[in-house]
């Protein structure tokens, strides 16, 4: 599984080492350097949700409302509408 680190937090760090007196100068523009080059990465929030009774006795997205379609036995795991994982118990919050 694959790690995300926020990009200021990494210069936070980053910074105090190279503000450090120790630090030569030129290890200081490279540590700069190879956190500006960083590429960012294209990820989103998870959401958390559960199917829900509907109005019409048919499984609700509690994130986003929209029905579940597939009248069986075996809800979907992920809302087909925005993507909320179906993982939420009855009364937790996330």
């Amino acid at each position: 599984m694959k790690e995300y680190i926020k990009r200021e937090v990494l210069s936070k760090i980053m910074n105090d080492i190279a503000g450090d007196e120790t630090c030569p100068m030129n290890i200081a523009a490279d540590i700069y350097y190879a956190v500006d080059c960083i590429p960012a990465a294209d990820v989103e929030p998870v959401r958390h949700g559960s199917w829900e009774v509907g109005y019409f006795h048919d499984r609700v997205c509690s994130c986003c409302t929209h029905p579940d379609n597939d009248l069986d036995d075996y809800p979907h795991l992920y809302c087909p509408n925005c993507g909320a994982k179906m993982d939420k118990k009855d009364g937790q919050r996330r």
